[in-house]
C-alpha cells in the first residue's frame, strides 16, 4: 500500500473525500497513490494537514518521492516499499 492510501485509509476518508477537501479530482488522487503521478508540494503540505501522519511517515513518503522522481523505482516499488 503506498504511502497516501496508507494514510488516506488510517483517516478513514475515502479518495473521492480527501480528493474534495484538498480540491482534486479523485483520479488525480489515484495516480499519486500508484506512484504514476507526484504531488506538488502544496498538494503535498494539503494532504499532511488532512490526514495527520507522523513526522517519520512524512520523512519516508519525501524518500520515496524522491527516488520515483530520480527514476530510480518505479510506482510500484514504491508500493511495496509502503507495504
Amino acid at each position: 500500500m503506498s504511502w497516501l492510501a496508507t494514510w488516506r485509509k488510517r483517516a478513514k476518508l475515502t479518495q473521492q473525500a480527501l480528493a474534495d477537501q484538498v480540491g482534486i479530482k479523485q483520479s488525480s488522487l489515484s495516480s499519486i497513490e500508484i506512484g504514476a503521478a507526484l504531488p506538488s508540494v502544496t498538494l503535498f503540505h494539503q494532504l499532511i494537514d488532512a490526514t495527520g501522519p507522523t513526522a517519520d511517515e512524512i520523512a519516508d513518503a519525501v524518500e520515496q518521492m524522491r527516488a520515483v522522481k530520480k527514476g530510480k523505482v518505479d510506482g510500484d516499488a514504491v508500493t511495496a516499499l509502503a507495504a
